[in-house]
């Protein structure tokens, strides 16, 4: 009887030790796996933003998430019940983005209970994208987002970054302006020369056709057609302007307004275009022109001659 009695504390005791050792490690056990096992993981699917256009405001994309509880461990099954009801935050957060990106979450933390039938829980959040003018035309863009989740009792945590990519598009923008001034006085046998400054403010490089929008009859203005202009910003190209007034024979006091559009074009793809600038001179002609003078020159020598005549025969017949 006394021996069957130690025998029973003997056991009683082991297994206090046995259970006291296993609550011991259970969390670093339960950490690999290997006895609890149950593991938060969230998965990330962001809706394709696509291709966004720079200075066109914000684009929105909404980010899918699901959430779910693995069940690795041995126990994990038989704790994971006991687990129902317990809340779930997960935290969403921008960790970079290019230096010419600017992003945004909308509702960037998403709470939810844990779900102990295996299945995963859908949720939603979205961010909002807009780039500067220096967004590379069609270089790789890209906004990382961390989501986390803190430990849940025997749930771990989780903790990844994710990716969302978009394209910029090409912006065709640039800035205009005559050196000098825009305002010329010439003489009729004259011509006006307007340099025309062409800054590139896209972020590509950049063909700009010209073209000469409205000249008045009698005067001519001659454009270059095309020029091109660098990428790299800050950068310049200089196009010309010539103008030459009307020189019909006789005096000349005539003004001219001209104006010249100018278009950017993606240097790369010429049907990817931008928005048309324009650059208004005006000229005024002033003075006497012999142009076409080898007509009536002859005439007024006749008549002027025909003048001394009659002068000179007058002159005689009073004498």
């Amino acid at each position: 009887m006394t021996k069957n009695l130690r025998t029973v504390k003997t056991t009683i005791i082991t297994g206090i030790l046995l259970i006291s050792i296993i609550a011991a490690m259970a969390p670093a056990i339960s950490a690999e796996g290997q006895v609890i096992g149950l593991q938060s993981l969230v998965n990330i699917d962001p809706e394709s933003i696509g291709q966004i256009k720079p200075r066109s405001g914000l684009q929105q994309a909404n980010l899918n998430i699901s959430y779910q509880v693995t069940t690795g461990g041995i126990l994990a099954r038989a704790i994971l019940p006991w687990l129902n009801g317990r809340q779930v935050t997960i935290n969403l957060a921008i960790i970079s983005t290019p230096s010419w990106c600017h992003a945004q979450l909308i509702d960037s933390t998403k709470t939810t209970t844990v779900p102990t039938d295996g299945r995963a829980i859908s949720l939603s959040a979205a961010i909002s994208i807009s780039l500067d003018a220096d967004a590379p035309a069609f270089g790789g863009g890209y906004v990382n987002v961390r989501a986390t989740v803190p430990k849940i009792s025997f749930i771990q945590g989780f903790d990844k970054e994710i990716s969302v990519p978009f394209t910029p598009l090409y912006l065709g923008l640039i800035k205009t302006e005559t050196t000098g001034t825009n305002t010329k006085t010439i003489g009729p046998m004259d011509t006006a020369v307007f340099p025309i400054k062409i800054e590139n403010l896209g972020n590509a490089r950049t063909k700009v056709y010209l073209a000469v929008d409205n000249v008045p009859d009698g005067w001519v203005a001659i454009v270059d057609d095309s020029i091109v202009v660098d990428e790299a910003a800050g950068s310049t190209a200089t196009a010309y302007l010539t103008v030459r007034p009307p020189k019909d024979f006789g005096y000349h006091d005539d003004i001219s307004t001209i104006t010249v559009s100018l278009e950017p074009a993606r240097a790369e793809d010429t049907t990817d275009r931008g928005s048309v600038e324009t650059v208004t001179v005006s000229v005024e002609s002033r003075g006497f022109s012999f142009v076409g003078g080898e007509i009536v020159l002859p005439i007024i020598i006749i008549i002027v001659a025909l003048l001394f005549v009659v002068y000179w025969f007058i002159k005689r017949m009073r004498k």
